[in-house]
Formats: C-alpha cells, structure tokens, sequence
C-alpha cells in the first residue's frame, strides 16, 4: 500500500495509535521504518515520535484541547519536545490554532469534528497549514 501511495505522489503516514496488533513505543515505530517505509508516524505519544524524528521520519504530535490548562501544558510538553507538525483537536478552535502557531512556530494541522467546508475555511484562515477529517467530501478542499 505505501509503494502505491508513494507511486501515487502521496506522503504516508502510520498513526501508531490506531494501530491495532502494532506497539505504541519505539520498537513498533522501527518495524514500520523498516518494513513499511512510510514518511512518517503521527501519535499523542511523544516516546515513539521521538525515535521516528533520530530515524529521519517526519512526526506529527497529536494534542486533544478541552481547556485553557491543556493548551497550555501541551505547549510546555511540545516546546520541550517539538514534533515536526502538531495536530490541534477538535480542529474547531481558531484561537488555540493562532496561539500555537506565534508561540511555537511550528506547522499546525487541524483535526477531529471538521465536517462542513466552512470549518475547513477557519482553520486555513487561522494558520492551520492543512485540516485532517474522516468526511471524504472535504478531501478535494
């Protein structure tokens, strides 16, 4: 499938943590590397997106936002740590998505609960550098 893909002109991505029958830790992520070759992983874990980026993978750190507290203790956790993109959940918040852009400076990806293009169009407006959603409808945005 990665070949495919790659044939294709697609970057592949393995998000560890939906792997079923896969470990969430630095022995699943070289496995992958080896037999799977994609570009890179995406997981809420920093451990295994560690050993990807000294494997020469791109890694995008996934955060789930439900306060200001989050937010704040992700971006502690992500300057300490920094991935090469961050996905922001919900994608739904514009503000957070600014914030982590100017503090960070790192790439922002919008994620989770994005449904209708109007949504697609915030996050963009907002700085998000691109928008992850499971409604193929937007895939074409």
């Amino acid at each position: 499938m990665t070949r495919a893909l790659h044939g294709a002109g697609k970057s592949v991505f393995v998000h560890l943590d939906l792997c079923e029958g896969l470990g969430k830790d630095a022995a699943a992520v070289e496995w992958c590397a080896r037999f799977v070759k994609p570009d890179g992983f995406i997981s809420t874990r920093s451990q295994p997106l560690r050993r990807a980026g000294e494997l020469g993978l791109m890694t995008i750190q996934r955060i789930f936002l439900v306060d200001s507290g989050s937010l704040t203790g992700g971006m502690r956790h992500l300057s300490a740590n920094p991935p090469d993109f961050i996905e922001v959940m919900p994608g739904l918040v514009p503000k957070a998505i600014v914030r982590l852009k100017e503090e960070l400076r790192l790439p922002v990806i919008a994620g989770g609960m994005i449904t209708e293009r109007r949504e697609v169009e915030e996050a963009i407006r907002a700085g998000a550098l691109a928008v992850s959603t499971s409604a193929p409808e937007l895939w074409r945005l």
